[in-house]
């Protein structure tokens, strides 16, 4: 770029009066470029791992275009590697860039030996021509190629009846590689569908190193369909390189436990209520009475499909929900709970294969919860006024059944005609039983304990379901004794006098096998009533008298089955 020349003039004297100007032209001004960013040479390896055999190939770019071609010379050199037995190249390499081009690639071949060298590196240096001092370099690192196998096994897994349970497979890796190994998996639906049977699963399993063993798991879905065992793939891909996958398919195996087992079984379903679902709370204190109650009673029912539902039943399923039954609106100020069987089976032993019981959410924090689901669970089981096994055995307010009245005279220690029941507390507590005055803290009496207070299944209640119909466990019994007042020669009649509620006194007699032990309760007040209640809340004393009666319901193992029907009447508990 140029500029027009300014003129100066200089004075000249020419004799006295004249003055003459002569112009004095300065010399042209070079603009150079100033302000301009500096360029700039960047080198990037490749983006994936370079081992031995590899052609590695390099990228070189202008941290801007320019207006001129711009050449670059690219040397490799040693690091740890040795050039000419490592690797190749040509240090007269040259790459040209062309007006507005900014990226070019060369590429470095590396060999292939068969020595554990572990990591070994080069440096490249990538110089501008054009443009004195400017250049890059970079180091790379060439590792050996240590050949790996992935391999996983088979799974089978019970389904589980409800619930979830978990196909875990163990993937191994075999070798010791120098960088990370990856290798992809995802489920594939066989026999059994995603969604319904398990849950779809998919992802990728990383193996660093040192690392040789990883786990898919597979969540799997309860049911209690009666089906035959159905499976799943968990298929194997992607391995890195240098990685063989020995298993790429592998088979998981959803075992049907829809069949008849040995022993006694409860399932448990929970049912989602206008309370919403059942709490955690809730649900553990129900397994552990599932489990007292598969203690007592332990002889096997013939199992059977229910036809209505297509579902097995092995041997006894219980329903659980939040909220009493027959009680949506929570008005209910008095029961704690309440149960009550409702289909028998029509043939055979014609016991309870269908069960239920409702809790009321304000007793879900209750010190004695286990207790309380332990009880009404009995109730489903059969202990109910409902249950004909159960009325046969009953005159007036008093329980005849051959075994109970064995273990009843054992622990009263004269020869009494019959159990008293409960005669007080209206529908759902009379009747159903045994009686508060005679038994005290017994477990199937009609009061809660107070907080820390055992409540101990005696040996007449396992009696009790023996004459039901079940096979039983005396040995399972709880440590229990009667009242003082109760334990010498007495009126055969119910309703004696007891001693003070929870006072115990003596030991326990053993009619078969050891007992097992219940701490003993601290004596209270005769007066003092039986009930565990919140602070400021209405007491849970012996109040409710109303039963709840269903509409009658086809006792049967399925819906087409020609059983007699009842009048289904749940036992309200007031704990």
């Amino acid at each position: 770029m140029s500029t027009a020349s300014p003129v100066h003039y200089k004075k000249t004297r020419v004799g006295a009066s004249a003055i003459r100007r002569t112009p004095r032209p300065f010399g042209l001004e070079r603009l150079e470029q100033r302000d301009c960013p500096a360029l700039m040479i960047s080198i990037a390896p490749p983006n994936i791992p370079i081992f031995e055999g590899d052609a590695a190939v390099f990228t070189v770019r202008l941290s801007e275009p320019s207006s001129q071609p711009e050449r670059v010379s690219i040397t490799v050199a040693a690091g740890t590697a040795t050039l000419g037995k490592d690797f190749v190249f040509n240090n007269n390499t040259q790459l040209l860039f062309g007006p507005g081009q900014t990226t070019q690639t060369f590429s470095v071949r590396t060999f292939t030996d068969r020595l554990a060298e572990g990591a070994e590196t080069l440096v490249v240096t990538a110089r501008s021509l054009n443009r004195p001092n400017v250049q890059a370099v970079k180091t790379a690192t060439i590792y050996d190629l240590i050949r790996t196998t992935v391999r996983a096994e088979n799974v089978r897994v019970v389904e589980g009846n409800n619930g979830t349970a978990a196909a875990v497979f163990t993937v191994r890796l075999e070798g010791r590689p120098m960088l990370p190994v990856t290798v992809s998996y995802a489920t594939a639906d066989m026999t059994a569908l995603a969604g319904s049977d398990y849950v779809a699963a998919s992802g990728v399993l990383s193996f660093a190193p040192g690392e040789s063993v990883k786990t898919v798991s597979v969540q799997i879905n309860g049911d209690l369909e009666a089906e035959s065992d159905e499976t799943f793939r968990l298929n194997l891909t992607n391995p890195s390189r240098g990685t063989t996958i020995a298993t790429p398919s592998l088979t998981g195996t959803i075992v049907n436990d829809e069949s008849d087992q040995p022993g006694f079984q409860i399932t448990v379903e929970y049912v989602t209520s206008f309370y919403g679902e059942v709490p955690i709370s809730v649900r553990n204190a129900t397994q552990a009475a599932v489990n007292r109650w598969q203690q007592v009673i332990t002889g096997d029912i013939p199992g059977f499909v229910e036809v209505s539902t297509g579902k097995f039943v092995d041997d006894f399923r219980m329903r659980v929900q939040m909220g009493l039954l027959g009680d949506p609106d929570g008005t209910d100020p008095i029961a704690l709970a309440n149960a009550g069987p409702l289909q028998y089976r029509t043939t055979g032993s014609q016991l309870p294969w269908l069960g239920e019981t409702g809790i009321d959410p304000a007793d879900v924090t209750s010190s004695q919860l286990v207790a309380i689901l332990t009880h009404e669970i009995g109730h489903a089981l059969g202990f109910a006024s409902s249950n004909p096994n159960f009325t046969r055995w009953v005159s007036g307010f008093t329980w005849t059944g051959p075994n109970a009245l064995r273990e009843y005279r054992t622990l009263a220690g004269t020869s009494v005609a019959s159990v008293p029941l409960e005669s007080g507390g209206g529908a759902g507590t009379a009747g159903a039983h045994w009686s508060e005055t005679v038994f005290g803290r017994e477990l199937m009496t009609g009061y809660v304990e107070p907080a820390g207070v055992a409540m101990p299944l005696s040996k007449v209640t396992v009696g009790a379901f023996a004459d039901l119909g079940y096979t039983v466990n005396y040995a399972a019994a709880d440590v229990f004794v009667l009242p003082a007042a109760i334990q010498s020669p007495q009126s055969t009649a119910p309703g004696w006098p007891r001693a003070a509620p929870g006072t115990t006194v003596g030991s326990q007699p053993q009619t078969s096998g050891p007992a097992r032990p219940v701490a003993p309760a601290p004596a209270t007040s005769p007066s003092a009533p039986k009930m565990d209640f919140p602070t400021g809340s209405v007491p849970k004393t012996n109040l409710a008298s109303k039963a709840v009666v269903s509409t009658p319901r086809t006792i049967g193992p399925s819906s087409s089955a020609t059983g007699r029907t009842i009048a289904f009447a749940l036992l309200s508990r007031e704990w």
